[in-house]
């Protein structure tokens, strides 16, 4: 029995024991990494602000516009766009240190499997990020117009419009990322998407919740939102039913 209590348990094959203050200190270099990585494209960013801020302008461009109530508030706009930009671009600088930590202590299969789930994991968070874009903010502008008297102007704080299209990419970027984790955890054998299935009424009651929780409050985009979050979900369920994910041969793989 090993009685060193600063060496790991369970080696990997082709691994090195580490011990407790090694990882810490392998840990002290990614976070230094990435917290340099964010900190130097933040920077970077905030010096093409204005450029960020007409891009993050463009779906209200003739529907609302944007006014400002002081130079402090046009300030933290672009300090929080910089931050956002910053956190996008060094993304994955952060996942490959994340990766470079943890990948020790797995097996060769997780760790292929993990690889493909932050690619695509990526991927269709940025394809989530530009469906709130492209479509689901837009419509909810037309439609949050839509509801205002024609003799009030409509003029919204440009710091309030920021975090509305900040939270709808973001939310959108997540909720794409769903079937990719059921997908995983059928892989892993942690659900069966079988079982999964029986519970279809209650994932469509749950996307549009999610969707009224998540969206302004009107029907058309809460329903833009739920129904390819449900789609997701169902195509997920196929996918893994279809690759025989969540067998008892895949388990005791």
């Amino acid at each position: 029995m090993d009685t060193d209590e600063n060496k790991t348990t369970d080696p990997r094959p082709g691994e090195k024991y580490m011990t407790f203050l090694e990882h810490l200190e392998d840990l002290r270099k990614c976070l230094l990494v990435s917290i340099g990585m964010v900190f130097g494209t933040t920077v970077l960013a905030f010096f093409f602000s204005d450029w960020l801020l007409k891009i993050f302008s463009k779906p209200i461009q003739g529907i609302v516009k944007l006014h400002t109530s002081s130079f402090a508030e046009t300030f933290g706009v672009s300090i929080k766009l910089s931050v956002i930009c910053g956190l996008f671009i060094s993304f994955p600088v952060v996942l490959h240190q994340l990766w470079r930590f943890v990948s020790p202590g797995l097996y060769n299969k997780e760790r292929k499997y993990l690889v493909r789930f932050i690619i695509w994991a990526w991927i269709s968070f940025i394809i989530g990020g530009f469906f709130a874009y492209f479509a689901m903010i837009p419509v909810a502008l037309q439609m949050m117009v839509r509801f205002t008297p024609a003799e009030i102007e409509n003029t919204w704080f440009v710091s309030k419009y920021i975090s509305l299209v900040m939270i709808m990419m973001l939310s959108c970027g997540l909720l794409f990322d769903t079937p990719l984790v059921i997908l995983l955890l059928s892989r892993l054998g942690i659900i069966n998407p079988r079982k999964l299935s029986k519970y279809r009424g209650y994932a469509l009651l749950a996307s549009f919740i999610i969707g009224a929780v998540l969206t302004p409050p009107d029907p058309i985009t809460q329903t833009m939102l739920a129904v390819p979050l449900y789609v997701l979900f169902e195509i997920s369920i196929w996918l893994a039913v279809l690759l025989g994910y969540g067998t008892k041969e895949e388990t005791s793989t």
